[in-house]
């Protein structure tokens, strides 16, 4: 989603090729955009993710993320 070293930066994470993961994260990532208002600037995207500015580690960031999607609105 986007563009790699591009702001906003968090949305940056390969899944591999395992299928199954892709729309659980999507909806875990909409999910919390949702806070944000439509004109929301990339620093503001940034600030929902917990490895911003770095590249995500799927095996430490993906279940945080997952888990998140129950704990948004």
């Amino acid at each position: 989603m986007g563009l790699s070293e591009r702001p906003p930066s968090v949305i940056d994470f390969c899944l591999g090729h395992d299928a199954s993961l892709y729309a659980p994260v999507l909806e875990a990532v909409l999910n919390r955009l949702k806070l944000l208002e439509e004109s929301a600037c990339a620093e503001e995207i940034d600030t929902l993710f917990p490895w911003s500015g770095t590249r995500p580690d799927p095996p430490i960031h993906l279940p945080v993320l997952l888990k998140s999607m129950n704990s948004c609105p």
